[in-house]
């Protein structure tokens, strides 16, 4: 599943994150055992590298309309798409996320689809 994530983020120009991506990357990663967690984090420390990290500062997050509906992290990726990159494509997994990125003018693409395409 990693290939596949790894070989349709090479498409893009740029890849952007927040911390708060990051942190649940790294737990849901962390709850495959400890094993899989130390091979994951290995084989993408260089991917890591690579992407643009944005800081979106807690109070920004809960001062909007989205926090109490999407939470912290999905709130900062609307945040950082809608204040520094308008024409960027945001991976989501549920389709509340993807309604709300949408009908913001932000394109989206099914996680899992990649996962089994």
């Amino acid at each position: 599943e990693f290939m596949k994530l790894e070989s349709f983020l090479g498409k893009f120009r740029r890849v952007v994150v927040t911390p708060h991506v990051l942190a649940e990357m790294s737990n849901l990663a962390k709850s495959l055992g400890e094993h899989t967690f130390r091979d994951f984090l290995e084989k993408c420390v260089e991917d890591l590298q690579l992407f643009h990290e944005i800081y979106i500062g807690k109070n920004d997050i809960v001062q909007r309309n989205e926090f109490t509906r999407f939470g912290i992290t999905d709130t900062g990726i609307i945040i950082a798409c809608e204040e520094h990159y308008e024409d960027c494509v945001v991976l989501v997994q549920e389709e509340a996320l993807r309604s709300k990125c949408n009908d913001r003018g932000l394109y989206t693409i099914n996680f899992w689809g990649i996962l089994t395409s």
